[in-house]
């Protein structure tokens, strides 16, 4: 039997959501790691006197047993990608400042451009909310200031939307074509639903979602049948989805 809680901050939320969990004799905790601005998990969580395993969609500073996903890597395999087509004037779009998830994948986005003799600018990474009227405004500003991007790498579903509009604002279209260059190629970075309702579809590192509850499950699994097992983390790598966009 599951049992999920849903507690609304790391405080007194969580507090009465692991002591019902206790009282109801769960067995284990699998806690989903919502914060990208810290590495570490909430004090409540660390102490848990339950067998433990985190989910989490950036890298977190902890010993105990983690499921996260390889952002560097996905961000790499997506630059990667866009090079492969022909692109060489790539920008990052949308995240916040201090995003733990945006730091690491411009880590493979800078690495990616380095391997294949290209230059990393700053100013073709702005951060921004990811509400889609910011991150439109944001995308506007970036192709006015630099017509000879040619694509995007877009922090969210949200993000991706969003620069649609900014596209459009300054006369370009979405699309893959390189040599035309009017348009912009897009890839996103999560498991989007909607991707086969848009036009183009889109583009996209997959992040893995079902293979992550699977891994957390059977480590969890595992732990209940092995309390002595050895602590472990799991890194999952992302696969790239290609489809109309980029």
């Amino acid at each position: 039997m599951v049992f999920l809680g849903q507690p609304l901050n790391d405080g007194e939320h969580l507090e009465r959501c692991l002591l019902s969990f206790k009282q109801q004799g769960v067995a284990g905790v699998i806690y989903l790691a919502s914060n990208t601005r810290h590495a570490t998990l909430p004090t409540l969580i660390r102490q848990c006197p339950l067998p433990l395993v985190a989910v989490s969609q950036s890298l977190l500073d902890e010993t105990c047993n983690l499921v996260m996903r390889d952002n560097r890597q996905a961000a790499h395999l997506a630059t990667r990608y866009l090079i492969e087509r022909g692109h060489r004037n790539i920008a990052y779009i949308g995240g916040r400042e201090g995003d733990l998830i945006r730091e690491q994948r411009l880590l493979g986005f800078r690495s990616a451009m380095t391997q294949n003799g290209l230059v990393f600018r700053d100013e073709s990474a702005p951060a921004c909310s990811d509400d889609t009227q910011a991150v439109s405004f944001a995308t506007r500003q970036l192709l006015e200031k630099n017509n000879t991007i040619t694509a995007l790498l877009c922090h969210s579903p949200d993000a991706m939307i969003g620069s649609i509009s900014g596209i459009h604002h300054v006369g370009r279209t979405v699309g893959k074509d390189v040599f035309l260059t009017q348009q912009v190629a897009l890839v996103g970075f999560e498991d989007m639903l909607h991707v086969n309702l848009t036009s183009p579809s889109f583009t996209y590192v997959s992040s893995a979602s079902e293979e992550t509850g699977r891994q957390a499950a059977g480590l969890m699994i595992r732990k209940l049948k092995e309390p002595e097992l050895q602590t472990q983390r799991i890194t999952l790598s992302g696969q790239l989805i290609a489809r109309e966009s980029a």
